[in-house]
């Protein structure tokens, strides 16, 4: 049981930074133009 939990705990915590780093891909894109939001997403997605 503990296992699970500490498993479940893990996994929304790299959620939690996944989203930030979509916002701080967001704000960037919006900076920089929709070329570089497109690039940027696709980047963090295989990174």
């Amino acid at each position: 049981m503990v296992i699970n939990k500490t498993r479940v705990k893990f996994r929304a915590r790299k959620d939690d930074e996944f989203g930030y780093a979509n916002l701080v891909s967001g704000w960037l894109g919006a900076r920089l133009g929709l070329n570089r939001i497109m690039n940027t997403g696709l980047a963090l997605q295989f990174i």
